[in-house]
């Protein structure tokens, strides 16, 4: 009997002590479930034809050519479609709408949420996750009228192991933060290009002065942000101030 006591009560401290570790395990919170917006907008989703998009997101509320714009849980969405699938995510950043980053791009650190963040909050942050600043790019630097306003870019390429994905930040000139980026950027253009270096928006085609971009909009905030491929030929930049096609010099 004295055996079968002793036994019972090992049995009964053993458990005693795997139990705060059971209930500690039990009471652990769940992993958050993503957003829809962040269900949608992910790398999971591009490249997708457009009728299994549109199975999650619902039809587009509009239709421009190849963009097709939703509405998603308060968020606008421009969607790049190229052969009816999926090219590449457009939208403003807002506290609806601030896409996860973590959902595109791996790498050792974790990206924070982009509401809020600068220009060289990104580059500092990219620096140590493998994609590359690309070029920089305005749709206009001084004597842009008011038909729209301008839009300053800077775009990102990532590795082979990302599948060079593309990342175009975006400043809307509209706002004295920005306005004064843009003039001091426009400062430093080469100065014996005479004026149609800017007219005809030849900056767009010169990488020596992208160092000079970079610096100048390191503390402006990202008004919009373009995820996918091919983003170059979705940037208005690819035309002067008369509207024609910017003619790079070639070699």
């Amino acid at each position: 009997m004295a055996t079968w006591r002793k036994a019972f009560l090992g049995f009964v401290a053993v458990g005693l002590v795997q139990l705060p570790a059971m209930t500690h395990a039990q009471s652990r919170p769940p992993a958050a479930r993503p957003s829809r917006v962040d269900r949608v907008v992910s790398a999971d989703m591009l490249k997708a034809q457009v009728p299994y998009l549109e199975k999650v997101i619902g039809p587009a509320k509009y239709v421009n050519g190849d963009v097709r714009t939703y509405e998603v849980s308060g968020c606008t969405v421009d969607v790049h479609v190229s052969n009816n699938a999926v090219r590449a995510f457009e939208m403003y950043v807002t506290p609806r709408c601030s896409p996860d980053m973590n959902r595109f791009l791996g790498g050792p650190r974790r990206w924070p949420p982009l509401l809020g963040m600068t220009f060289g909050q990104f580059t500092g942050i990219e620096n140590g996750e493998g994609i590359a600043l690309k070029r920089m790019f305005a749709t206009c630097l001084g004597l842009c009228g008011n038909a729209a306003d301008p839009i300053v870019y800077q775009l990102y390429e990532g590795p082979h192991v990302e599948g060079y994905l593309e990342v175009a930040l975006e400043s809307v000139i509209a706002y004295p933060p920005s306005i004064e980026a843009s003039e001091r950027w426009e400062k430093v253009m080469p100065g014996g290009q005479g004026e149609h270096y800017i007219w005809n928006h030849q900056f767009n085609c010169d990488p020596n002065v992208d160092d000079a971009g970079i610096a100048a909009f390191k503390d402006v905030k990202i008004d919009r942000i373009a995820i996918g491929y091919d983003l170059e030929q979705d940037m208005p930049g690819a035309s002067t101030n008369s509207g024609e096609p910017v003619k790079c010099p070639q070699g």
